[in-house]
This record gives C-alpha cells, structure tokens and sequence, in this order.
C-alpha cells in the first residue's frame, strides 16, 4: 500500500490475516504492536509498567496551538503529576449523581437526532444514512451540552455540515497521513501552500477557534462552591504541577480539546460499532427489537406509540 494511503485499516486486516492477530509493523523511524483481538487486549495493557506509545505526541496539534503542550492524554506516563492530577479532579464528575442529572439532556439530544433520522428516511428516495456520521453529531451534542450546556445542533439536520466534526475529520486523516509517511508534515511546513496542508491548517483553525470559546466559558464561570462536581467546576479546580497555580491558558486549551474530541470520537466509535453489530445479526436485532416492545420503548403491538426512555431503563 502506498505511503499515505488514507485506507490504512485495510492494511492492518490485510497483515492480520497473513501474519495473526499479533504482529509487528516497522515503517521508517516508528514501530507499532498491532492487536486485531479483542480478547488479547487486557493481558497486553494489564502488564505493569508497559510504557505508552510516543505516538500520543504527534496528536498534540489537534488539541492546542502551542507546540509541546500536554493533556492528560499525551503525556507519556501514568506517574506524570500532569497526568494523575487531571484524572483526579475529573473522577468524581463522572459519578452515578452527575450521571443522572444530564440525562434529561441526553435524552433530549437523542430523540432530537431520531427524529432528524426519521426525517431522513421519509420518502422513497431517501439517501442511506452514514451511522459514524450520526454517531459522532450525536456523541458532540451529548458531550458539548453537558459539560457546557452548549447546543451545537450537530445531530438535529443530518443535511447539514458540521464544520467543527468536518475539522475532526481532516486533522484525524492527517494523524493518520503523518503516521504512514512521516515525511509530510516537513513538506506542509516547506510547502504550506499545498491544497491539503491549506485544509489541514484550516481544520486546526477551527478546532482552536471552538476551544478558545470553551475555554472563555469556563474562565467565565462562578468560583466553584465546596462539594460542586460539574465538569466546569473540576475543570476550574486543576492546578499547574509545576507551580502550584491555575492552568495556563494554552494547558486549560489543550485539556478541553481532548476531553472533547476523545469523547467525541470513542463515544461515536462504540455507539457505530453496535450497530453496525446489530446490523450484521438480525436475529440479535430481532430479539433486541422484541425486548424494546415488551418494554413500551418500540412501536408494537398494543404499544403504538413507545414511551420514552427513562433513567431506570
């Protein structure tokens, strides 16, 4: 496959079914451990003291325009105070309290994205629906909303550009670009008039421009009261390791990038992976389907109309 070749997937189940579900791959300047099997996967990270990948640091434009600037998704190790303080102050925001107070608004942004689905398919012609697509408005919506209670509308029209997910998109492919041709960034920095280092800059453009918004919000917000958990209380709580004072502004900038586009996208990645699994076994999505309607959480019969999910559900 050629270097740059943006199907690198292809590639990697090409070598796992001529070389196993554990291999290694060496491309000039990186080596990588390529697992296909998911039951492989806890005795691999289980091992203590295995070292995170360097790669991790190649992400760091996606999150901030200062170069070198760490979250606690690039840093490269777990002892990091960088990276046990972040963890810390984030945990107790995720609890089962906090959960459910922002379940209304997922709910809300969910029955909003089906109905844009059900507007979608109405009429004959209707186009297929890409489920990735939906899976990550839906995923930024959720993650946007709760966290901020910002709106970005993403999952309301399915026909409308999301500029910041179309920005996710092409900084993601240039990861990925990078990693297969190590070679590419230098020549977008030799030659930044090249169409797709242009579109690469823009697309970083307009992921800085929405987390400078992010940030201006949660530089705005209250001093957090004892006891508070939301997200833009742990976020005001965070405190620079080496000097014991808040966040920089280019520390707090990358901090809120990857919170939201590591949510966004695994979030997005499971919600398709399940689908796309009920999709490729019927008989699970019938049982599933007949499950929702005894519950009153699908159209059916004597349930014409399905109650919406609560909580308990």
């Amino acid at each position: 496959m050629p270097a740059g070749q943006p199907r690198i997937h292809a590639l990697w189940s090409r070598l796992a079914r001529q070389h196993g579900p554990l291999y290694r791959v060496t491309v000039p300047g990186k080596t990588f451990v390529v697992c296909t099997d998911p039951a492989l996967l806890p005795s691999i990270l289980g091992r203590p003291g295995l070292p995170k990948s360097p790669m991790y640091r190649i992400t760091r434009p996606l999150f901030c325009p200062r170069p070198g600037t760490d979250n606690m998704f690039t840093v490269l190790s777990i002892h990091d105070p960088g990276w046990s303080g972040a963890r810390k102050a984030f945990a107790c925001n995720v609890s089962p309290s906090n959960v459910e107070a922002r379940f209304p608004g997922v709910l809300a942004v969910s029955l909003r994205a089906a109905a844009a689905v059900g507007d979608a398919m109405s009429g004959g012609g209707a186009a297929p629906i890409d489920a990735q697509d939906l899976c990550q408005r839906l995923a930024l919506d959720m993650i946007l909303g709760a966290a901020y209670g910002v709106d970005p509308g993403a999952g309301a029209d399915l026909g409308v550009a999301c500029p910041l997910l179309d920005a996710f998109h092409t900084a993601f492919d240039e990861i990925y670009l990078s990693l297969t041709n190590p070679l590419r960034p230098l020549a977008f920095r030799l030659l930044p008039w090249l169409p797709a280092a242009r579109a690469a800059a823009s697309a970083r453009k307009t992921m800085y421009a929405a987390w400078a918004d992010l940030v201006a919000l949660t530089r705005a917000a209250a001093p957090p009261a004892p006891g508070d958990t939301s997200y833009l209380a742990c976020l005001n709580r965070l405190t620079d390791p080496a000097t014991g004072g808040p966040y920089s502004t280019p520390a707090l900038t990358s901090q809120i990038g990857a919170t939201v586009i590591a949510g966004t996208d695994t979030t997005a990645h499971a919600a398709s992976w399940a689908l796309w699994g009920l999709a490729a076994h019927p008989a699970v999505q019938a049982r599933l389907a007949a499950e929702l309607t005894r519950a009153g959480l699908a159209a059916g019969p004597g349930s014409p109309t399905p109650r919406p999910p609560t909580y308990a559900d």
